[in-house]
């Protein structure tokens, strides 16, 4: 109900059944809860729901719930701005991603956040030459993402090619 796979979109029987798996303790459906209240999926934006939701699944290993975790301490969604808290949870998902044969979901996205982190001093020094390497990790992530079906993929892409342009004038 959520992706349509069934023929048609449904929200609120999505959110049931999420809800249903999510307390059986299976992390993809409390991140796709946490994605819905985030973003008004089917409901009002609720960052206290969303937070709930994706700390829940980032405790279960989910990378995309961890940096979407990070994102509310990057940006003080619900909970209080911490550039460093954003930083560790962005390090956390990269470190485990590096363990994962799964990137295709997430990886572009974690990557992306890591050259943003170390592009813009967000938790940790400016490191402009590191931060064109995980832009250029990330624009490869993302093609292949694109590749896959992600509808979203391609925003990131250039946001990602576009740092590229931009870390290597001012390297030079």
């Amino acid at each position: 109900y959520y992706t349509d796979r069934c023929g048609m979109k449904d929200y609120k029987k999505a959110m049931k059944y999420y809800i249903m798996a999510a307390d059986k303790g299976y992390p993809l459906a409390a991140n796709t809860l946490g994605f819905m209240y985030y973003y008004g999926l089917g409901v009002e934006i609720d960052y206290e729901r969303a937070y709930k939701y994706f700390s829940m699944a980032a405790l279960l290993g989910d990378l995309e719930a961890m940096y979407k975790t990070g994102d509310m301490f990057r940006y003080g969604y619900y909970v209080q701005k911490s550039p460093q808290a954003a930083f560790r949870l962005y390090s956390m998902a990269y470190d485990l991603l590096q363990q994962s044969d799964d990137d295709a979901r997430c990886g572009g996205y974690i990557l992306k956040r890591m050259g943003d982190a170390l592009s813009e001093g967000i938790g940790i020094a400016s490191d402009p030459s590191t931060a064109l390497l995980f832009y250029q990790r990330a624009e490869k992530m993302f093609y292949d993402q694109i590749r896959n079906g992600d509808p979203y993929a391609q925003k990131d892409l250039e946001r990602a090619k576009k740092m590229q342009s931009k870390l290597r004038k001012e390297i030079d």
